[in-house]
């Protein structure tokens, strides 16, 4: 823990403390492809609720929460409550994994949600995002939460003891259509910054 530590203070970037994409809108469209050559456009989840994550391997925060299973178990776990996870990687060819490196990826953790390719970075500048992990919710066409996954930057605390965000939102989102009481729609992002 000491070791991820030190070396992800390295890596994290100092970020502002709010969020530039607005809340409560549509969030901008985009259709790109996932490893395998499937494309997938955002308008085709306007009836669902959608969870993106902004992800990269060679990212030490990307690691922990995949090597954590945090949305593999998320994915698992709201299937089938009409909620999809895709992960986007807008990282530049020469800090992205190549396609031999995703494969072992996703055959290694288990990864059970399309990795999309970004490799122009639009749709990462579109929306602002800034690291690797960095989450936006969006629940049929409107966005709803953006930022943070938890309340656990280097991964300290025991996973019952963390507030994730997108957990919490999720329940919610699927019974009552909103986040819960309490919950912000909004909370600093934290992870490796993005190489565009």
């Amino acid at each position: 823990m000491r070791t991820f530590t030190m070396i992800s203070l390295s890596l994290l970037v100092a970020l502002p403390l709010w969020a530039k994409l607005p809340n409560k809108k549509a969030p901008p469209t985009f259709a790109l492809k996932d490893i395998n050559g499937n494309t997938h456009k955002i308008q085709e989840f306007h009836q669902k609720t959608l969870v993106l994550e902004w992800h990269n391997p060679k990212c030490p925060f990307s690691k922990r929460h995949t090597v954590e299973k945090t949305f593999i178990d998320l994915q698992n776990k709201y299937l089938s409550k009409n909620v999809d996870f895709l992960a986007i990687d807008s990282s530049n060819p020469s800090a992205a994994a190549n396609m031999i490196e995703y494969y072992d990826w996703i055959q290694r953790y288990g990864v059970n949600y399309p990795i999309l390719q970004d490799l122009t970075g639009a749709v990462g500048k579109k929306y602002d995002a800034r690291v690797t992990p960095h989450i936006f919710i969006i629940h049929k066409g409107i966005l709803v939460y953006q930022g943070a996954v938890d309340d656990d930057t280097f991964g300290e605390k025991p996973r019952s003891k963390r507030k994730n965000y997108v957990d919490m939102a999720l329940a919610s989102l699927t019974k009552k259509g909103s986040l819960p009481k309490g919950m912000k729609s909004y909370y600093p992002e934290y992870g490796c910054g993005i190489k565009y």
